[in-house]
Parts: structure tokens; C-alpha cells; sequence
């Protein structure tokens, strides 16, 4: 498995994969799919590569582990579990102590990942778009 950040030219191949890992997740439960994602910088991810193809990508920004996703295949494989560290290591070496993150309240598997990883809950609350919860997590990260 490789880790590494997008080439340009790949950014855009980026942006699909997300946009198939949402689509698949979550098309349906509020509109149908696709469902519109944001416009990220993805040059400043992080993918995960298996013969070439991507497999999996972390995004982070400030404090903040924006996006993780990670193909259905590859899901239980320790894939996730890499890119997250890598996340958290790239907050921490920006001298902040305490990372945040996101999830669906519904992803019953995505929040039991990050607790399994040392992440508690900090707060839930209505996401600003989806009538869904969204479940606010934070890890200490730095010194």
C-alpha cells in the first residue's frame, strides 16, 4: 500500500472517488444520489493507493479531520486506521493539541472507529443542510 499526496493532474480523480463513497453512503436518505459534495483542495489530501488505485483518502485542515473515506473493499483492512494517524499527525505537527471531527450521528460504524482510536464524543447537534445529527468528536493530539 502507498500513501501520498494527489498529483495535480489526480485531484479531480480524487473528487469522483469521494463523490462515489457519499453517493453510495448516503444517496437516498435525504435526496437522490449524487448528492452535492464541496469544492475541497484535494492536492493537500492524503490517498491511499493499492496497485494503483485508490483505495482511500483523509483530508485535514487547522484543527480538523475534514473528510475520510475509504472504499467499501477496503474497509476493516487497517487502511482507515493509517490515514487517520497520518491525519492526526499532520494536526499535531501544526502545534495544535486538540483534533476534531465530524460523522453522521446514523454512522454507528464510523463513530465506533474513531472511539476504538481514541476519539470521544464532544457534542451533537443538526447538520446545517441533511435533517440529520451530526456527532462532534475531539482527540488530544499534541503535547
Amino acid at each position: 500500500m502507498d500513501f501520498r499526496h494527489p498529483k495535480p493532474e489526480e485531484c479531480a480523480d480524487v473528487h469522483v472517488f469521494v463523490q462515489t463513497i457519499v453517493d453510495e453512503m448516503y444517496g437516498g436518505l435525504w435526496a437522490e444520489a449524487p448528492l452535492l459534495i464541496g469544492q475541497e483542495d484535494w492536492s493537500r489530501s492524503w490517498m491511499a493507493l493499492e496497485a494503483d488505485s485508490l483505495i482511500g483518502v483523509v483530508l485535514t485542515g487547522d484543527k480538523w479531520v475534514e473528510d475520510l473515506w475509504i472504499s467499501a473493499g477496503f474497509r476493516g483492512r487497517g487502511v482507515g486506521s493509517q490515514l487517520l494517524a497520518t491525519a492526526e499527525a499532520e494536526i499535531r505537527d501544526r502545534e495544535i493539541r486538540t483534533a476534531w471531527l465530524r460523522v453522521l450521528s446514523l454512522n454507528k460504524n464510523a463513530i465506533r472507529f474513531y472511539e476504538g482510536r481514541g476519539w470521544q464524543t464532544a457534542d451533537e447537534y443538526r447538520h446545517e443542510r441533511f435533517p440529520a445529527l451530526v456527532t462532534e468528536m475531539r482527540k488530544r493530539v499534541g503535547f
